[in-house]
């Protein structure tokens, strides 16, 4: 009898060793599978590591330009079209705590050495004074603000698409400073379409306008462009989504050329319009 019973509690004590050494291994495995693909993800996640807005400028090709850094954003001032071909600047959550009042005072850029566009080419155009760089990302600083105001950030919008559209994607990218930290946006008018021209100076009216947004806030980098017709409409802003690369055709540009790895060529090449909330 002792010895039955002896034998029975080897047996329970080897089902127990095997029972336990098989989850164990179970447990390793999908410990090594989870890891495998941690390994992956950052496989593909572009490291972005922000010092100046120059690392993200745009490559446009064109006649001229100047480029002029402001206290709030960078612009490429273009004396062709007599406006900037694009406008970049970081806004960060920290930056929407500004409360600076709108100023509305539209003044000619003195720092453009051809003479920038003045208030008066967009009298009785038909056309807004549009910003490139919002006044409201500005309300940080009093100095950036008046800044905003000046001729050299202004483009001529219609109405329509100027307080519709445009202004919901600066709404837009306001909130998403404000969930994601810190975001650099580029954007500008494209002339592969041309509406014209206004003013003594002939500024010329451009057919489109294209925004970027990149999240560079560590550790989630993504990205998000936009093409518009300059013209109103009552669409939702996903259906302007575009990919980067497909920007950079329609345009003949190049964008963020120093993240030209791998990694980022993957986001360039995405269309994802959930991670952004679209």
């Amino acid at each position: 009898m002792r010895k039955n019973s002896l034998i029975t509690a080897i047996f329970i004590v080897m089902l127990l060793v095997i029972y336990f050494g098989v989850n164990n291994s179970k447990s390793k495995k999908e410990n090594n599978r989870n890891n495998d693909q941690k390994i992956n993800n950052n496989e593909y996640q572009p490291v972005i590591i922000f010092h100046e807005l120059s690392q993200f400028y745009p490559e446009i090709p064109q006649v001229t330009q100047q480029i002029v850094t402001y206290t709030g954003f960078d612009l490429s001032y273009n004396e062709v079209t007599e406006q900037a071909d694009w406008v970049i600047y970081l806004l960060t959550k920290q930056k929407l705590i500004g409360n600076t009042e709108r100023s509305n005072n539209f003044k000619e850029d003195s720092n453009i050495l051809t003479g920038s566009a003045t208030p008066g080419d967009y009298k009785s155009s038909g056309y807004d004074r549009g910003h490139l760089a919002p006044a409201a990302d500005m309300k940080w600083s009093e100095l950036s603000m008046k800044e905003s105001f000046l001729m050299s950030n202004i483009s001529p919008q219609l109405p329509g698409f100027n307080r519709g559209i445009w202004k919901k994607l600066e709404d837009k990218v306001r909130l998403w400073a404000s969930e994601n930290d810190s975001l650099i946006v580029v954007c500008g008018p494209l002339f592969n379409e041309i509406k014209g021209k206004i003013g003594l100076n002939e500024v010329i009216v451009p057919g489109y306008y294209f925004k970027i947004v990149l999240d560079v806030s560590w550790p989630d980098y993504k990205v998000i462009a936009f093409l518009f017709k300059n013209e109103s409409s009552e669409l939702p802003l996903k259906n302007f989504v575009i990919s980067i690369d497909s920007l950079e055709n329609f345009c003949s540009c190049n964008f963020f050329s120093e993240f030209h790895d791998n990694q980022f060529e993957m986001l360039e090449n995405k269309i994802d319009t959930y991670q952004w909330g679209l």
